[in-house]
């Protein structure tokens, strides 16, 4: 049995293309929708999945917006398919 069925569904399996006319430099970042009991599940079990979730959304603000500092960088936010309102 696979560990994560689906989680292939997530990722394509043709290499990403830029859009032609993008150049420089690209930051990428991974977030996942911060959701009580699929987020930071071990600091979860100490705090209460709810806060984890919480504490997981500002890490990932705060990431976002250091990211965001980067000059002369497009930013790139990965997300999995139907995550696409992340708050």
């Amino acid at each position: 049995m696979e560990k994560h069925p689906g989680l292939r569904d997530y990722f394509s399996t043709q290499p990403m293309s830029v859009p032609s006319g993008v150049s420089g430099r690209h930051v990428g970042v991974f977030v996942k929708a911060p959701v009580a009991g699929e987020v930071k599940t071990r600091l979860g079990r100490a705090v209460g999945m709810a806060r984890a979730a919480a504490l997981y959304a500002a890490f990932a603000g705060d990431v976002l917006e250091t990211v965001a500092r980067v000059r002369d960088a497009a930013l790139w936010v990965f997300h999995a398919p139907g995550e696409a309102a992340l708050e």
